[in-house]
């Protein structure tokens, strides 16, 4: 699998949309997989990744290929998960990653 080591399946009945990402192999991706929840879809078992890690790597998407995509869905998934997020969990790992600033305007809008 070449980078960015992602791809999605689409289930084109009920227009499921599924992504993978295969680990980068760096401490904040094992401990965002570490952080993964068990889940129920479509009558299987899953494992989803949390809000807040989806969030952090909306940030660190946007560093990469920076689009408004991005920045767009994590202001949704915090204003969607709000409290749940654990600040002091993003604080850390957005200092981490390189995406404090991008952080900021996040929480900030």
């Amino acid at each position: 699998m070449r980078p960015p080591h992602r791809f999605n399946a689409l289930e084109n009945r009920s227009a499921l949309k599924v992504g993978f990402f295969r680990l980068a192999g760096d401490e904040y991706e094992f401990e965002r997989f570490r952080r993964r929840r068990r889940v129920t879809l479509v009558d299987q078992p899953a494992w989803n990744a949390t809000a807040k890690g989806v969030l952090l790597n909306k940030l660190r998407w946007h560093t990469i290929s920076p689009t408004d995509r991005q920045l767009t869905d994590a202001r949704g998934i915090y204003l969607v998960s709000g409290d749940e997020l654990e600040r002091d969990y993003l604080n850390h790992w957005a200092e981490r990653i390189g995406v404090v600033d991008l952080l900021e305007s996040v929480l900030e809008s």
